[in-house]
């Protein structure tokens, strides 16, 4: 349906206009002529001719003024050349109106106050108050230990044998902030007007609390929960949601508490720098795939699977891969990290089925080719019909055990080979094992995801071990046969794509163009553009700072923040001046966390890599209270994973929009263009010097919305072409009197000489009529005299023959000076043009 606009409803009453003004008139001269008697004065015949001959019917009847025979050539192209113009005047009337637009544009720059607005989607409604509790954090893997910059008295008690140990705390276990911190993490971000978020800006969404009468004197605090609110993976957009903008196009999520400017009748535009957090991925295609046929009989809804060599095997290269680790901040290398797991991955496969060799000889020999096939058990581990799935436990459908059980070998599967005794179902009677002469186990594979991080529970705490993910992604099966893959038929063909990702999360400043359009809450703030912000020089770049502590990942998070100049050369603090800062850590889970429950508070140190944790971890049976992201109960997700996974670089974004939407169901931001919400001290902080925002954050530059109408040119075509015949017309009007050839005596005189009254008179009464009389003489002598128009003719045929005299034929046997244009013209007599 076609949207009307102010142009095209000037358009279409210019249009009614124009039918209005060619129909009216035509109407009129119908009553006209109703009313017009034969017997009228010589003026009244004027003024009816006038009308009749002005009017359509002329042409309509093809009568005299209409003709073309016998017209002298220059009136005839006159005449007809103001006729066009009138149509395209008309049509001008009517085309030119289209043109017109109503549009809302960017005005001028006002300062306008913001409010706090609700958000009344699943996100807001499931978001409860903020808590004005302290940030608190434990540290320790196995026993609580001090965290860095507290002075806390620790007494620990070692056994003899160095096996175990305990801690005591004599004056308890105070995991509160200590105020150095917090003042040095928040330092690069205080200031009136200041909008981008701090550590301590953001905040678990959901939350409980908790009470240990040896942690903070028994004192209530806060720890983290976690329950799906809503899922925004499908949105594919750049949306805000309670204390969010959650990008679904790319991954990562902006903090912001959402107000809006007020008093705005059509909304504005505005910018605001605010702190991102969002994941990058990396994965490589393995080039192997386990295919299946679809059963829906079978308990697993697949039979026949195998495992086909599409050149992962055959095309390994035989070189044991490295990846940069020289400076993760600088270069991550998430695709080598990616590429040396695949490579390891599949080495180990082909070392497993005796497809080749290890050193000191590796690769001497290659049993495998493009196509070949490796038959599986229908129970193989990670294969579904109808779910994407990810896993960190690389080599999951080989259904190995680890070499050891304990401390004693494991001898469950013989030669560590797959179970071989299938007396049932689709695969009753097959032998699913492998030679594997070379006894590769679960441990072997288990290596590789410590190898791909690059850092472990282990290692040293510090900004140089970033947080990785790693882990194997199962695409979604499609069909093979070109049949659409949302039809399950049994006997069809499927197979699923394997692929190797690294994935790792930075924090990043961008620059973000808000829209409001309206007065309904959250729902009318757009958001235009979101940008990495651009720097003019090195010296302008962040300070992002991370605590250096000589605590291994496992007993810590670090803090991390951007930083003030002044604070650049703090104690303990590793910085860099760079655009963004890839998070520090590992992702595994702290003492006593888990997925859905934290036991600190606060999460911008532990949300990113428990995301990123889930995001390899995604199954058909998920933690209570996550929602199912393999698509098994959504079909529109699994339609989307499926055209996602069909390559490596969108696979991995399939990982980066899970990463967002667990990030975003996660935490939730505080600080607006107000300022940060307070939050109670329960370390004393450093004070601010007023850099928390004193002055007059409520009333903010914005550029408004003003409604204007514009115009599309190409509409203005034929009033352009009229403008140009108007000039033209008028300047040749204006030369021809100038020169002399029109004034207004002549026009009179052919005036008179054209109106039918005077013309009839001239015929009736000769002897009074003057044809150049001036109209009050001439309506005062013959103007009110009657003439029979029927006895026109009878007269003139009289005349013509000399017959009738006396008082029935007052026309006189000689023609008068006064007869002689009428007479010329009744007689055919035209001049030669």
């Amino acid at each position: 349906m076609i949207e009307l606009t102010v142009g095209y409803v000037s358009g279409i009453i210019a249009l009614a206009v124009v039918l209005v003004q060619l129909t009216v008139p035509t109407a009129i001269v119908i009553i006209l002529v109703a009313l017009l008697r034969e017997d009228n004065t010589a003026v009244s015949w004027s003024v009816a001719g006038r009308a009749i001959q002005s009017s359509h019917w002329p042409t309509l009847l093809s009568s005299d003024t209409a003709a073309f025979n016998g017209v002298r050539k220059r009136i005839l192209v006159i005449t007809h050349l103001s006729t066009a113009a009138l149509l395209l005047i008309a049509l001008a009337g009517i085309i030119t109106p289209l043109g017109l637009y109503d549009a809302m544009v960017e005005g001028d720059t006002v300062r306008t106050p913001f409010h706090y607005v609700p958000d009344l989607s699943p996100m807001g409604y499931g978001t409860p108050p903020r808590s004005n509790l302290g940030f608190t954090r434990t540290c320790g893997w196995d026993l609580p230990k001090p965290c860095p910059g507290t002075n806390q008295v620790a007494v620990f008690n070692i056994s003899d044998d160095g096996e175990s140990g305990s801690v005591d705390y004599p004056y308890g276990y105070d995991h509160r902030i200590p105020a150095k911190s917090s003042e040095l993490f928040s330092s690069g971000t205080t200031g009136d007007g200041n909008t981008i978020s701090n550590h301590f800006d953001l905040q678990w969404r959901q939350y409980t609390f908790k009470q240990d009468k040896d942690t903070n004197n028994g004192s209530k605090y806060i720890v983290g929960t976690y329950r799906q609110l809503t899922s925004l993976v499908l949105d594919d957009t750049i949306e805000p949601v309670e204390g969010l903008i959650v990008d679904t196009q790319k991954g990562g999520i902006g903090f912001r508490n959402h107000t809006m400017p007020m008093g705005l009748v059509h909304g504005g535009t505005w910018s605001e720098d605010l702190l991102f957090v969002e994941p990058e991925t990396q994965c490589v295609d393995m080039n192997i795939t386990l295919d299946f046929v679809y059963n829906k009989t079978e308990g697993t809804g697949f039979e026949n699977v195998e495992l086909v060599d599409q050149g992962g095997f055959t095309n390994l290269v035989p070189e044991y891969p490295f990846y940069d680790r020289i400076d993760p901040q600088e270069n991550p290398d998430l695709w080598g990290r990616a590429y040396k797991a695949a490579w390891m991955h599949n080495a180990y496969i082909m070392l497993y089925y005796n497809l080749t060799n290890p050193a000191p000889n590796s690769f001497s020999y290659l049993k495998s080719s493009i196509g070949k096939r490796i038959p599986l058990p229908s129970s193989t581990q990670g294969i579904y019909y109808n779910a994407f799935i990810t896993s960190s436990t690389w080599g999951e459908f080989l259904n190995l055990k680890y070499e050891f059980e304990g401390s004693s070998p494991n001898t469950s599967y013989s030669s560590y080979t797959l179970n071989t005794n299938y007396t049932v179902g689709a695969d009753a009677g097959k032998n699913f094992s492998a030679p594997n002469p070379w006894k590769i186990s679960a441990s072997n594979f288990s290596d590789i995801d410590l190898i791909c991080s690059g850092a472990g529970g282990g290692d040293a705490a510090n900004i140089s071990n970033i947080v990785t993910g790693c882990g194997v992604a199962y695409g979604a099966a499609r069909r093979t046969d070109g049949v659409s893959s949302l039809i399950m038929e049994t006997g069809s063909k499927w197979t699923i794509p394997l692929y190797s990702c690294a994935s790792s999360v930075r924090a990043v400043v961008k620059e973000v163009d808000f829209r409001m359009n309206g007065s309904d809450g959250l729902k009318n703030l757009e958001i235009n553009r979101v940008e990495d912000k651009s720097y003019p020089d090195k010296a302008s770049l962040p300070i992002w700072g991370v605590e250096n502590t000589d605590m291994p990942l496992r007993d810590l998070r670090l803090l991390w923040g951007l930083i003030s100049p002044e604070f650049e050369r703090s104690e303990n603090l590793t910085t860099v001046r760079k655009e963004s800062l890839w998070l520090p850590g590992d992702t595994t889970l702290p003492g006593g966390s888990t997925l859905t429950a934290t036991n600190d508070n606060v999460p911008a140190i532990e949300f990113s890599s428990n995301a990123l944790s889930y995001a390899y971890a995604v199954e058909t049976s998920p933690n209570p209270g996550v929602a199912d992201y393999t698509g098994q109960s959504n079909l529109a997700m699994f339609t989307k994973w499926q055209e996602l996974s069909r390559t490596a670089s969108t696979t991995a974004r399939i990982i980066n929009l899970i990463w967002t939407d667990f990030a975003a169901n996660m935490v939730t931001g505080t600080k607006s263009r107000f300022g940060s919400l307070p939050v109670e001290d329960l370390v004393e902080r450093a004070p601010t010097d007023g850099r928390a925002g004193t002055g007059d954050t409520t009333s903010l530059p914005v550029r408004q919305y003003v409604r204007q109408i514009r115009y599309r040119l190409p509409f203005a075509i034929p009033a352009f072409v009229v403008l140009i015949l108007a000039i033209a017309v008028f300047v040749c009007a204006l030369l021809l009197s100038v020169t002399g050839r029109f004034n207004l005596s002549s026009l009179r005189r052919y005036l008179h000489e054209s109106s039918a009254g005077r013309l009839m008179a001239v015929i009736v009464y000769p002897e009074e009529a003057d044809l150049h009389a001036p109209t009050d003489v001439w309506a005062r002598d013959v103007g009110r005299k009657p003439i029979d128009g029927n006895r026109l003719d009878s007269m003139r045929r009289r005349r013509a023959t000399g017959a009738g005299t006396g008082h029935d034929s007052p026309i006189s046997p000689e023609a008068t000076s006064a007869e002689k244009p009428f007479l010329a013209v009744t007689e055919n007599k035209v001049p030669a043009s």
